[in-house]
């Protein structure tokens, strides 16, 4: 509280001034109270000035804490100056060079251009104004396109293997809308999703796509009756458009959050700006939930109309909600990660806070419930990977994501040992995932999983849970080892040795040591190598004393907290000393830095004979 209201006060040009005026008085009392020197005849002086700096300081808090209080709440203008991420500016990211790659003379980008700051008026028009019409949503009785009886011309649709450059290739030539026929709707509706899919459009180009296609929508709609079987494949189409639109936006607000993370040193107002556009994809991603449903109800009230090229384009479908459901969970885990590394002493944090704390949180439940009715290897593996974040996080309240809901029950998890709810679900869904991946995928599947288990397991062993995160090392080692990553194989069982040696389990500790050493030659695995043998007096030999020397002094600077790397230190000297003694004789000894070092070192140098100086 105290922090929170100091950093208000910094924020503000009154509290500035008001800091600096108590200070300067509060100085001056604390020099007053030490120039009065109290004397036997003064005893009072010594207990006014004592009083007076009390008041101060007093007066000081309650002054403080009364503007921080009486300050007002943030209003509309402020929390608009928050939110001032347009739709198509530049990201204030690093930018990517995937948009690049699609760039020929012949197929300029379609994304707009920027001069001085801003871009084309004409073409910033047309696309807010297409992303106004995508955000409405489809009226159900909208009968302005009324179906009217004209002879079925044929529609010359042009799809290329690349991506056309704008809509224009798909409506029919010499023909206008209103006499379009149903048929040729929904091939100009095939044509639109050929279009989103292919193009990897930016999210300004998939907008317009999407607000076409609404349009076509409407008039398919008011001829629903005409065809079943056609207006069920629209449904099934304009379900699949909606979802690859959510993952073309999805995908650029993914990769702006991720730049923003890799920067390390993005600016918060750039980074609350990526999240509002980031909270944006929240109707998007409720249109296309809602149109996927629709076309599975009307499909299950007629089960003659799934076949032929229905039945293709509801297996495309699956594919699209999968892509976009797994692009939406690692969006959201990359704006967890810039969203908990927010300073919230910041003003812009502060304010955005004021005004929408918890702007992502229906968002995160929309997309975490969604992506668990989803029956895709993808995004089971992305919702375990998400969930085992979240278990083993410290943190239980994100800046605009609210606090966070764990699961209190323990049930049996791995290696039949109880362990949180929230933990054996990841699991679950982890080892489904990596099970059900074909091809090469599955080794990276694989090794993430064994990456997650062995985070389980730092988090379980933290909590004191030994037998399950003794279970989760191990079984970190051999899943990583099975697909050929034996520095996380090694690096989990190090890992597991020193969770042995602090539980006192020294034997089992050097075992699991030295089978990481096995598979690659991990740095605390080799300092607790040589920490191990040489406690239980295994170094007999002066070639065998000397290698442990060696390897103390390679791996210095390379292990995993300053503790070990001062104890490492410490034992590297000793063994450098010794190693003086044996060459210099007894005479070293003298140079010892305590008494107990100087009598060991006598006491053995007569015992094995040393010399008293080297010869």
């Amino acid at each position: 509280m105290a922090i929170q209201v100091l950093a208000d006060a910094l924020y503000s040009a009154h509290g500035i001034a008001l800091l600096l005026g108590a200070s300067g008085y509060l100085a001056f009392y604390a020099i007053d109270a030490i120039r009065s020197q109290p004397s036997a005849s003064r005893g009072g002086s010594k207990v006014e000035g004592r009083t007076r700096l009390i008041v101060a300081v007093v007066l000081f808090v309650v002054a403080l804490v009364t503007m921080t209080i009486a300050a007002p709440p943030p209003n509309d203008a402020s929390c608009a100056e928050v939110d001032t991420s347009e739709e198509f500016r530049v990201p204030l990211a690093v930018q990517t060079a995937t948009a690049s790659k699609l760039e020929t003379p012949s197929n300029p980008p379609p994304a707009p251009k920027f001069h001085g700051g801003s871009f084309s008026k004409g073409l910033g028009s047309r696309l807010s104004s297409a992303l106004q019409e995508a955000r409405e949503p489809v009226e159900a009785n909208d009968g302005s396109m009324h179906a009217s009886a004209t002879p079925e011309k044929k529609l010359d649709l042009i799809v290329r293997a690349v991506a056309p450059i704008s809509l224009e290739s798909c409506k029919p030539k010499d023909t206008t809308e209103e006499l379009l026929t149903m048929s040729e709707l929904v091939s100009q509706l095939k044509c639109h999703g050929a279009l989103v899919e292919n193009s990897k459009s930016p999210r300004a180009h998939a907008a317009e796509v999407l607000s076409a296609s609404r349009k076509l929508m409407v008039a398919l709609r008011a001829r629903a009756s005409e065809n079943a079987e056609l207006w069920a494949s629209a449904q099934v189409l304009w379900a699949r458009i909606t979802h690859d639109t959510l993952q073309s936006q999805c995908s650029a607000a993914s990769d702006e959050l991720r730049s923003l993370r890799r920067a390390k040193s993005a600016p918060a107002k750039a980074v609350i700006i990526a999240l509002h556009k980031f909270k944006k994809l929240e109707n998007p991603l409720k249109e296309a939930l809602s149109s996927s449903r629709k076309g599975a109800t009307s499909l299950e009230a007629d089960a003659s109309l799934r076949t032929g090229d229905i039945a293709d384009e509801i297996s495309d479908l699956r594919e699209s909600q999968v892509a976009a459901s797994t692009c939406m969970l690692e969006a959201i885990q990359e704006a967890r990660t810039l969203a908990q590394a927010l300073p919230r002493s910041n003003a812009h944090v502060r304010t955005a806070l004021q005004c929408s704390g918890d702007m992502l949180a229906g968002l995160e439940s929309l997309v975490v419930s969604s992506a668990s009715q989803m029956q895709g290897v993808g995004t089971a593996f992305a919702l375990g990977a998400y969930l085992s974040e979240q278990a083993v996080t410290e943190q239980s309240t994100v800046s605009f994501f609210g606090s966070r809901h764990s699961s209190t029950r323990w049930v049996s998890g791995g290696g039949d040992l109880h362990v949180p709810e929230d933990i054996a679900k990841a699991e679950d869904l982890l080892l489904r995932g990596e099970e059900l991946t074909p091809g090469s995928l599955q080794g990276d599947r694989a090794a993430a999983r064994a990456l997650r288990l062995y985070q389980h397991a730092k988090h379980l062993a933290l909590l004191h849970h030994d037998s399950a995160a003794e279970w989760r090392y191990r079984e970190a080692a051999r899943v990583a080892a099975a697909h050929r990553r034996p520095k996380l194989a090694a690096h989990s069982l190090t890992r597991l040795g020193f969770f042995l040696s602090l539980r006192g389990r020294k034997e089992e500790a050097q075992v699991a040591v030295n089978e990481a050493l096995v598979h690659f030659d991990d740095p605390l695995a080799q300092y607790l190598s040589v920490s191990f043998a040489r406690s239980t007096g295994e170094l007999t030999t002066d070639a065998e004393v000397r290698a442990a020397e060696a390897v103390l002094g390679a791996v210095a600077g390379r292990l995993p907290s300053k503790i070990l790397e001062e104890q490492r230190a410490q034992e590297h000297e000793e063994f450098l000393w010794w190693g003086r003694v044996a060459d210099g004789g007894m005479r070293v000894c003298f140079a010892a830095q305590d008494a107990a070092q100087f009598l060991i070192c006598m006491l053995c140098g007569f015992a094995f004979n040393l010399p008293l100086a080297a010869p």
